[in-house]
């Protein structure tokens, strides 16, 4: 008899609080997260820059999200560094929309990074029509008119990823949202470097050197 109490006092009590981490790890498990030690590690860094009461936010945002350990990861290198992360990032909707964006894959990372409060600003979308946007590319030398026209490329790359996401552009009119920034982004890089497109003696188009 003593024996089986002995036993019985071993068995683990269905009924006992589940640890954070247990809790957590069967979160990664529903959400289809295959590498449950890197989210974890993702998740700790993330939660101790924006703190650890928006966790629940996170996770409910990472349900919505096309892949969960796309958008932590994102997080985790947009957020956490010696730099910090924009404080309105937490306001009521941005947090939601940033990882919404950054399930979309990797790349979305690089997009974002410099653009976190542009892009998730209620109005960054609000306008499909009018994209991409015109460029406004100022400097005071062509170098710095160069990281202009790279950082506006990379912004307006974005808005039509965006777009698409939310389904405000079907695949057609991304696609000519893209070609029209790939002609706006050449012209730009000619105008940059000092090359205008003339339509003067050798005929439309040829380019020649202002």
């Amino acid at each position: 008899m003593a024996g089986d109490a002995s036993e019985a006092g071993n068995e683990p009590n269905s009924n006992s609080p589940r640890e954070p981490e247990q809790i957590r790890r069967e979160g990664f498990q529903q959400l289809g997260i295959s590498t449950p030690d890197r989210a974890m590690w993702n998740l700790r860094s993330v939660l101790r820059e924006i703190g650890e009461d928006q966790e629940a936010r996170i996770f409910l945002a990472l349900q919505q999200a096309s892949c969960a350990d796309a958008a932590l990861g994102g997080l985790e290198r947009l957020l956490c560094g010696s730099l910090g992360f924009p404080a309105a990032i937490l306001e009521p909707g941005r947090l939601e929309k940033l990882v919404s964006i950054l399930g979309a894959g990797d790349p979305m990372v690089d997009l974002a990074k410099g653009h976190l409060l542009e892009v998730t600003s209620p109005d960054f979308t609000s306008t499909p029509e009018a994209i991409p946007h015109p460029p406004v590319i100022g400097g005071a030398d062509e170098t710095a008119r160069a990281r202009a026209l790279n950082r506006w490329h990379r912004r307006e790359q974005l808005r039509i990823v965006c777009c698409e996401l939310e389904g405000l552009l079907d695949v057609e009119q991304t696609g000519a949202a893209l070609s029209d920034l790939a002609d706006h982004t050449i012209r730009c890089a000619l105008d940059v470097l000092g090359i205008k497109i003339t339509d003067g003696g050798g005929g439309p188009g040829e380019m020649g050197w202002s």
